[in-house]
């Protein structure tokens, strides 16, 4: 799964210029969701079925996380860090971007 942050952080660095940082930030938010959507139908389907996976999905839950990493990575990770040094005022930029980093890496 390192690999697929390495590689969405190369292509948001890539892209981002020339699209832009909403566009990056939605089209993130928009994969983010539907993979972890796609997951909880997976086990909402899966506790339905008395715990037996439906058939021949097994491999879903592994796809739906590395879309979920891959989406992150490509926008709203980096991203939500660099529009938060953008709009904070200097004196108060370590201490504030310092609180989520702490609490969510």
């Amino acid at each position: 799964m390192f690999y697929y942050q390495q590689i969405a952080s190369l292509v948001s660095a890539l892209v981002i210029d020339k699209f832009g940082r909403r566009p990056l930030l939605i089209i993130s938010q928009v994969l983010m969701t539907i993979s972890l959507t796609t997951m909880g139908l997976f086990f909402f389907l899966k506790q339905n079925n008395d715990g037996v996976s439906p058939e021949g999905l097994d491999w879903l839950p592994l796809l739906s996380m590395g879309i979920f990493i891959f989406a992150f990575a490509f926008g709203t990770g980096p991203l939500a860090y660099t529009i938060q040094g953008e709009i904070l005022p200097p004196e108060a930029k370590g201490t504030y971007v310092n609180i989520p980093v702490n609490l969510y890496d």
